[in-house]
């Protein structure tokens, strides 16, 4: 089944939705994609699991993963309200604190055929994973939608 990652800025602006929630919509229709995967760290998350949330009444076989960038304590990696579960990339329990939460997006980078992505500034981890999203576009191993304010 294909599936989509989401990375963007975390002050990513609330009338970004329909721009994120088009692109769901386009990715299901033409793609067949069914797995949605998000983060949790900021507004361009929240924006893409809204999107998704919102989509599923039409397409009820979607299905929406929070990505985990830290070991769960016990109890904690239950999936919120809104989610079909968690997902915690292989190989995250040795990563250190302080990168984790670029590993996580380059691991789901690597496991995904989409990424719909929001990142306006040369600066910060969203242009990182962009970046490094870019260079496996260019080998044929993903497929990215990026979103910009001014296509609004």
């Amino acid at each position: 089944m294909p599936s989509c990652f989401f990375i963007g800025h975390r002050d990513a602006p609330a009338d970004l939705l329909l721009q994120v929630r088009a692109a769901v919509e386009g990715l299901i229709v033409r793609e067949g994609v069914t797995d949605f995967y998000v983060g949790s760290r900021g507004s361009f998350d929240r924006l893409a699991a809204a999107a998704v949330r919102g989509l599923r009444a039409t397409y009820p076989q979607i299905h929406l993963y929070l990505v985990l960038a830290y070991l769960p304590a016990k109890g904690m990696g239950e999936a919120p309200p809104g989610f079909t579960g968690t997902v915690f990339p292989e190989g995250m329990e040795s990563v250190p604190r302080r990168f984790a939460i670029q590993r996580a997006n380059r691991a789901m980078v690597d496991a995904c055929d989409f990424l719909v992505a929001y990142a306006p500034y040369a600066a910060g981890n969203a242009r990182k994973v962009l970046d490094y999203a870019r260079r496996r576009q260019g080998r044929g191993l993903i497929q990215i939608l990026e979103l910009t304010e001014k296509s609004q």
